[in-house]
């Protein structure tokens, strides 16, 4: 028994000092294996969340365009209904369940409606693509209230005429929630995106896992420790004493590596001169960062010079209707440009180069779209003549003295409201709405044309048409709507309304009534004080002579 307790004893010693043999290796060995790893995990937790952030703004690419999907459709859906497919709405396009960018591809009629449409798709494509540049900014949150303040949203899908208007209004609740919860969803992923869990990631790469088989060793470790206790307390007292001696031997190599060192240190010192070794670049101070004043002062005065050659270049309004587009995208400009380090102007010059081009095309691109204020009105008398609407005004009925004046009235009109700038596809949209509003006007001064009022006509069912007059009269008594296409035929009723009148048609049935209306004897009341017709498309007369003679008795009862 004695053989194998010094048995036992003298193996664990010996796996007890191979464990602390570990520690006892040089202290630079240590150092480096632990440096090593971290300077790996370090580099594997950078990688992961550099992948991240690639794919948060792939995240937000997305959300943007399904935001864009939503709005535009509601934005077209609207305009085709109220606008395109107002007289017509079963020939409407659906659009719904579609992206924005194949909305063109549905408009296929080529009308000029239709046309305008897809010019409003365009800008709207315009305007999400300007969100893809700011998908790392903070900038990005600012751009998307952009769509609801710009002329395209106010003038164009809106207008002045349906701003009030409960659905327009509805319209543009929706868009701005939509707004608000783009910009939630946005700032979840900005959130998620800056955490580097980099405990995590490293466990979850390197697969760190505690294994079973580990555990049961350990198990089986104090099972034995508690039958073996003796034995263990002399190996604990050995333990003690070993790691006494490991102490005091560290201490020993402690200092003698410090005496190194500190020879090393005046030796170095003691070095006046050496001669030139690209390793020292090495020592070389880093080139200090160009102040933030000076960048801003660069980029403003860049931006200055660029907004002078658009002025130059285009009509001063359009190019002041860009303003706040400009000082977006200078604001934007000089953010981003803190966050990077310039050394040099030239750096400097080189960066603002780059984002000038960018931005100048961009700029350009939506002042080439303007229309100046001259520019629109030439327009507007070129496309609104008198003669495009003449062909279907019967000039029998209407003068085409009153036409003409008409025409010119409301294109003034027009022309007064206009603003100092707008876009072709704005101008298009009002030049087209103007040419309905004039068709408008015009019918209605037919209708007023087409109905006159008269007296009873004579007892041989005649009236003359000196008689007649466009507003009733206290002896009108018959209403007379002449055909459009032919202005000597005419359906007439009684005017029901006029009680004195028609009391007196009663009274005098027999000279006043049946010269113009056809009263049966079972329709006949002797003692009825009201009249009415018999169904509605009345009696017909005809123009001969400067008469209008009856041609179609009117069917009456009195009750």
């Amino acid at each position: 028994m004695k053989y194998t307790y010094s048995l036992h004893i003298a193996f664990i010693s010996f796996l007890m000092l191979l464990g602390c043999s570990d520690r006892l290796e040089p202290e630079g060995s240590i150092e480096n294996t632990i440096d090593s790893n971290k300077e790996e995990i370090e580099q594997l937790g950078e990688e992961i969340f550099e992948r991240d952030s690639i794919s948060v703004v792939e995240r937000k690419k997305e959300l943007i365009i399904k935001f864009y999907d939503k709005i535009g459709y509601k934005m077209i859906d609207r305009v085709l209904t109220d606008r395109v497919y107002k007289s017509s709405p079963e020939n409407k396009i659906v659009l719904k369940s579609i992206s924005l960018n194949e909305f063109n591809s549905k408009l296929k009629n080529g009308t000029e409606s239709e046309k305008n449409v897809k010019l409003y798709v365009k800008s709207l494509v315009k305007y999400r693509d300007m969100l893809f540049l700011d998908l790392a900014k903070d900038s990005i949150y600012k751009g998307l209230d952009n769509i609801l303040k710009s002329r395209f949203y106010i003038d164009t899908i809106v207008g002045k005429e349906r701003i009030s208007n409960e659905l327009y209004i509805k319209l543009n609740d929706e868009i701005k929630a939509n707004i608000d919860t783009l910009k939630n969803d946005i700032e979840e992923l900005d959130l998620k995106g800056n955490q580097k869990p980099l405990e995590n990631l490293v466990k979850e790469e390197n697969g760190i896992t505690i294994p079973d088989e580990g555990k049961n060793k350990f198990k089986k470790l104090i099972e034995f420790i508690k039958k073996q206790g003796l034995l263990f307390l002399i190996l604990l007292l050995v333990s003690i004493i070993l790691n006494i001696l490991q102490y005091i031997f560290y201490k020993k190599k402690r200092r003698q590596l410090n005496s190194k060192l500190s020879k090393a240190t005046e030796k170095l010192a003691s070095i006046k001169t050496k001669p030139e070794n690209k390793s020292d670049d090495v020592f070389k101070p880093k080139p200090s960062k160009l102040s933030d004043h000076i960048v801003k002062n660069k980029i403003e005065n860049a931006y200055e010079t660029m907004h002078k050659t658009l002025l130059h270049n285009y009509h001063r309004n359009c190019v002041e209707d860009q303003e706040v587009t400009y000082n977006t995208l200078l604001s934007d400009t000089i953010a981003s440009a803190r966050s990077e380090r310039f050394t040099s102007e030239q750096e400097l010059t080189s960066y603002i180069s780059k984002q000038i081009q960018k931005h100048r095309a961009l700029l350009e691109s939506d002042i080439q779209e303007c229309v100046s204020q001259d520019v629109a009105i030439q327009q507007i008398h070129a496309r609104i003549t008198t003669e495009d609407f003449l062909p279907t005004i019967n000039t029998a009925i209407i003068p085409e003295s009153e036409v003409r004046a008409k025409v010119q009235l409301l294109r003034q009109n027009l022309i007064n409201e206009l603003p100092l700038t707008t876009t072709q596809e704005v101008l298009s949209g009002i030049i087209n709405d103007f040419k309905q509003s004039i068709e408008t006007h015009l019918h209605k001064m037919l209708q007023e044309n087409l109905v006159f009022y008269f007296p009873f006509a004579d007892v041989r069912g005649a009236l003359s048409d000196e008689k007649k007059s466009k507003t009733k009269a206290r002896d009108s008594a018959l209403q007379l709507s002449l055909s459009p296409d032919n202005v000597t035929q005419a359906t007439f009723h009684l005017l029901l309304d006029q009680e004195q009148m028609m009391q007196a048609g009663i009274m005098s049935y027999d000279s006043l009534l049946l010269p113009i209306c056809e009263l049966k004897p079972e329709n006949f009341n002797s003692s009825g004080t009201r009249i009415e017709e018999i169904g509605t498309q009345g009696g017909t007369m005809t123009l001969e002579d400067g008469k209008w003679r009856v041609k179609d008795k009117l069917p009456i009862k009195i009750v």
